[in-house]
């Protein structure tokens, strides 16, 4: 056996005297250290939750952002392709016009070619009546 108390039995001791100090110079003070211990405990754990919260919260918001900012690339892509398939369309209807004036002129050019005979054959016809 020991002739003495024990290393750990006397830090104990000593801790329980520490602790104990405070409440007889405060007797007023109801909480023990260890309540005082587990309401530091409680507000520490209250703490991280926040934290912990407000960067979920954090997470979220640069998730909505991200998305935001996707739906706005897409829809820019959308409108490019959009304003290049009109582009096209719209270069296509120039060439088709351009066709048709094309066209339209080819027939006046008929039409002013076909005149000219008929006064040439009329011409032809009545100086050939004059002659007979």
């Amino acid at each position: 056996l020991r002739a003495g108390p024990g290393k750990e039995y006397q830090e104990i001791i000593e801790r329980g005297l520490q602790e104990l100090g405070p409440l007889r110079d405060n007797p007023d003070q109801l909480k023990n250290v260890k309540d005082l211990r587990y309401a530091e405990e409680q507000a520490r754990d209250a703490e991280k939750a926040r934290q912990k919260k407000e960067e979920e919260e954090r997470k979220i918001a640069i998730e909505r952002e991200t998305r935001r900012k996707e739906q706005q690339i897409k829809n820019a892509e959308k409108r490019a392709k959009d304003a290049a398939r009109i582009e096209q369309e719209t270069q296509r209807k120039r060439l088709q016009a351009d066709a048709l004036y094309q066209k339209a002129d080819g027939l006046k050019q008929q039409q002013q070619d076909t005149a000219a005979l008929k006064r040439q054959k009329a011409e032809e016809a009545r100086k050939k009546q004059q002659e007979e």
